[in-house]
């Protein structure tokens, strides 16, 4: 059974770094279902969320410490436990018959992103993180 999904979901694996840009700009709503494995695994650092901020989109992620490190709950983006199907499909849902709350999310997740994780910023850190080991 197929839901209908083929018109409106792509799994197009493995893109080139540089495809990314167009691909996160294309979709309308970004989701990160990630989970804690039962080794323990999990996510260490959201940097594929950091990109779709980056470019604007709309996204849901599961609350993982990786995850809350990087977004802000209906703020930069829409927080679900991990491992509920039903909520996380009630919240794509919701972006995708809001065009204001998806774009809002967009402009202020691309925001939140910008004030924390631009190069510049990164590196002042990195500056005072250094100075500070030094003295």
């Amino acid at each position: 059974m197929s839901w209908g999904l083929k018109t409106r979901w792509r799994f197009g694996g493995a893109v080139n770094n540089a495809e990314l840009p167009e691909i996160y700009h294309r979709a309308d709503v970004v989701v990160f279902p990630s989970i804690v494995a039962s080794s323990g695994d999990r996510e260490g650092f959201g940097l594929v969320l950091v990109e779709a901020l980056g470019c604007e989109c709309a996204t849901i992620v599961t609350d993982l410490p990786a995850m809350r490190d990087v977004i802000q709950h209906e703020a930069s983006a829409l927080v679900v436990p991990q491992m509920d199907p039903g909520l996380l499909a009630e919240k794509i849902n919701l972006l995708l018959d809001d065009d204001n709350l998806r774009r809002t999310l967009g402009k202020q997740g691309r925001q939140y992103v910008l004030d924390r994780f631009d190069w510049q910023i990164i590196a002042e850190r990195y500056k005072e993180l250094i100075h500070a080991v030094m003295n």
